[in-house]
């Protein structure tokens, strides 16, 4: 049996009273601006915060997570410090598919409404088995089913579809949006199809299309499905392929889905590649690439960005020791040459920890520097980006993201690709009403570059505030950042990261005796 696992039955009913002033998991520590530690948000021996999901509107982050009759939601400026902001949905009415373990939610803005693709199902004879959290303790396991419920603000009031979105068995939905504008969803199934080689019980991820009515097209392809021993359940008796979380680089697309028991320390995260959406789907690698460390059963993450709209971040739960529950966590996202790596730049497979960190990051914008990423919030029938005008469409306020590496700039609206200009660019907005906006310094070279024995390949970059980059070098090669110099004597993609307090002309990698491959070169301002 699959399950999703929710908050305690005695959910509150209003905001919790405010914490006191000590240190606590999730908050900045006196003494210690500018740092956090895991989790930021634990909700006492009790609470069992399953499957978070952030979303991201008008600068305010929403946290939703699995619930036994409701989802609650929580509010954050800084990814850090929550507040509990109510419950946004509860299960529906006698007679409803959808009444109990309300599992998994996801939220996205579309066409001036939110949407939450969530998991339910009818009351039943329900399995309490569920490790160190809950599990399904209240519902029929055979009807459950993925669903839609829809709301006009992120907070909700969210309101049911009457039928759900996947006639099977069916849970945690992610939606993306490709490139083009086009829409698709990946969601978890079980049937015989799902089954191990060694014909265990097991479920599996796939990927179908959105039409334009919001429905599927019913064409499911296999995304990944139970093939690694770490995907077992103790015992060995059931495969896990689920939580689903898909984000493209290189032209590539990667989904990391969570593996394993989510009630025990084998929970983790592995990652399946393909070049089109419709597959061929492969495994990168036999082993997983986010496992426990301080923290155990890393999993069922998902993909935001810091305040300054660029750098990502996974928030995931796990148990902390050996207590009660899944707390929230949070960890930054490096893109490592051949894949997404979560932690603190070490050497894969990360592990998620309780080590203290930086609070991520704001905006900072340095006008020596030619690169930048912007972030705004818009509302017009159009808007001009530099001179480039980008129609918008609606009355509703729209998403702008624009990137400029100093000679190309891209323009996304809503997460479609909607406009490339060759040559300089710069910040600047006009013909729409601007909700909000952040600029930031930030250059993002997602190619791979080879380097022969001594070449040399070098960043523009000519700031002189602080300056933080990321580089994955496989080879022998010397990475120089202003004063800081780094040398790399590997076989496999190794990711660097270096800081100049005093900004930098450019970042230089020179190719040392054998040479190497470079990739995911990464500059912010900080």
């Amino acid at each position: 049996m699959t399950r999703r696992a929710s908050l305690p039955s005695d959910r509150p009913t209003r905001p919790p009273a405010p914490r006191p002033a000590a240190p606590a998991e999730g908050s900045r520590q006196p003494g210690q601006p500018g740092q956090f530690s895991n989790p930021v948000l634990d909700g006492g021996p009790k609470a069992d915060h399953g499957d978070p999901y952030v979303l991201e509107h008008l600068g305010e982050y929403y946290l939703f997570h699995s619930g036994p009759r409701g989802i609650d939601a929580y509010r954050s400026d800084d990814l850090v410090r929550w507040e509990w902001a109510g419950t946004v949905l509860t299960g529906a009415g006698e007679g409803h598919w959808a009444q109990v373990e309300l599992w998994a939610p996801e939220v996205v803005y579309q066409d001036g409404r939110f949407v939450m693709y969530v998991a339910a199902t009818s009351p039943g004879v329900g399995r309490a088995s569920a490790g160190k959290a809950h599990g399904a303790d209240g519902g029929d396991d055979m009807l459950r089913r993925q669903g839609v419920a829809r709301a006009p603000g992120p907070l909700g009031p969210y309101v049911w579809d009457d039928e759900p979105l996947v006639a099977e068995w069916s849970i945690d939905a992610h939606p993306f949006t490709d490139d083009d504008g086009s829409r698709w969803l990946f969601y978890n199934v079980r049937n015989d199809d799902t089954r191990h080689a060694d014909g265990a019980l097991g479920c599996g991820n796939v990927v179908d299309r959105v039409g334009p009515d919001g429905r599927l097209l019913g064409r499911p392809v296999q995304v990944a499905y139970p093939s690694q021993d770490w995907e077992a359940g103790p015992g060995g008796e059931q495969y896990w392929n689920e939580a689903p979380f898909t984000l493209k680089r290189r032209g590539r697309y990667y989904q990391m889905y969570s593996g394993g028991f989510f009630g025990g320390d084998g929970y983790a995260v592995g990652v399946s590649v393909a070049d089109e959406l419709t597959g061929p789907w492969e495994k990168t690698s036999s082993q997983p690439v986010f496992v426990s460390g301080e923290i155990s059963g890393p999993g069922h993450h998902c993909v935001t960005v810091a305040p300054d709209g660029v750098t990502p971040y996974a928030v995931y739960h796990g148990y902390v020791a050996d207590g009660f529950g899944r707390k929230v966590h949070l960890d930054r996202l490096w893109w490592a040459g051949d894949g997404p790596q979560v932690g603190r730049g070490r050497r894969r497979p990360t592990s998620a920890t309780l080590d203290r960190q930086p609070v991520p990051p704001s905006a900072v914008h340095d006008p020596a520097v030619e690169a930048f990423a912007l972030r705004a919030w818009v509302r017009g029938e159009h808007v001009d980006v530099d001179g480039l005008r980008v129609g918008l469409g609606g009355h509703h306020e729209h998403l702008l993201e624009v990137d400029s590496d100093g000679s190309t700039m891209t323009v996304r609206v809503d997460d479609a690709l909607v406009a490339t200009r060759r040559g300089p660019a710069r910040p600047g907005l006009a013909g729409a009403e601007v909700l909000r906006s952040t600029v930031h310094s930030h250059l993002d070279d997602d190619g791979e570059h080879v380097l022969g024995t001594p070449a040399r390949r070098s960043w523009a970059w000519g700031g002189s505030g602080p300056v933080e980059c990321s580089v994955a070098v496989a080879g022998r090669a010397r990475v120089q950042l202003g004063e800081q110099v780094v040398d790399v004597d590997g076989v496999g993609f190794e990711l660097v990261t270096l800081r100049s307090g005093t900004g930098a002309e450019a970042l230089h990698v020179v190719g040392l005796d054998g040479g190497a491959r470079v990739a995911d070169v990464v500059l912010d301002a900080r």
